[in-house]
């Protein structure tokens, strides 16, 4: 479970937009400005760019992290996971980890051992919870949300935002800051679960980053339960595995 932060949303609405979103798409590295914005863009699309990559690096060091983890759990087991797991930091030096210099590799964390216990369970949404914990609180709070840099545009971005749905000010730029337990960009109500529409809100404060993860794991164990929905989240991790694979 990841978190997805739509920031731009082009919708082209003249021929004037169409040519310099063709532009763009020709361009991957944002560096020039949107002509019907003005030159401040440029600034805004270099923040953007470094959100990105720095989002990308959380990403990266996620799965880095806890497929391992859920491949070992899937064949050892358990009981083996629990003897094995203080041996993991001793790989550090064997392994690709992009954030060494702010995160350890393989620190046995309360919250592994806790996770795949409540697999063991059956306790779905307790299981999904205490990953969370490790994601959020072990690896992506140092890694990148205690960057200061990072923490003022994850700021500015919530802030920019709610301005923005209230005025009509840069109207189709951005989007609210969300989980989607879904394979589309624009899933159901049912499958998404927002983290705030407050202006003040910081998705670079932990306590309130886990609040909004509390909500989703709660939602996750509710659609999981339906048959309908849990066959609707099944086909989405399906196909999000599908589009994973090297072609």
């Amino acid at each position: 479970m990841l978190e997805r932060r739509r920031l731009v949303n082009f919708s082209p609405k003249s021929e004037e937009w169409h040519d310099w979103d063709q532009a763009r798409q020709q361009n991957p590295v944002p560096q020039a400005s949107n002509p019907l914005l003005g030159g401040g863009v440029a600034t805004l699309q270099e923040e953007l760019k470094y959100v990105h990559e720095m989002l990308a690096l959380g990403n990266t060091a996620l799965f880095l992290d806890v497929y391992p983890l859920h491949r070992f759990f899937m064949v050892r087991g358990f009981e083996e996971m629990r003897r094995c797991l203080r041996e993991r930091s001793s790989l550090k030096d064997e392994v690709l980890w992009p954030i060494a210099d702010s995160v350890e590799f393989g620190i046995a964390q309360r919250e592994i051992l806790q996770t795949f216990q409540y697999i063991e369970q059956g306790k779905i949404s307790n299981s999904v919870y205490e990953m969370a914990r490790h994601e959020q609180l072990n690896i992506l709070q140092p890694a990148i949300y205690d960057v200061e840099r990072f923490a003022l545009l994850m700021r500015g971005t919530q802030a920019g935002n709610v301005i923005s749905l209230v005025t009509g000010l840069f109207s189709g730029l951005p989007e609210e800051i969300q989980l989607t337990l879904a394979s589309l960009c624009k899933s159901p109500g049912d499958r998404k679960i927002e983290f705030s529409r407050s202006p003040i809100a910081d998705l670079a404060d932990k306590d309130q980053r886990m609040e909004f993860v509390l909500r989703a794991a709660i939602q996750f164990d509710t659609l999981i339960r339906n048959p309908i929905t849990s066959a609707q989240l099944k086909s989405s991790i399906v196909e999000i595995a599908e589009g994973m694979k090297i072609k």
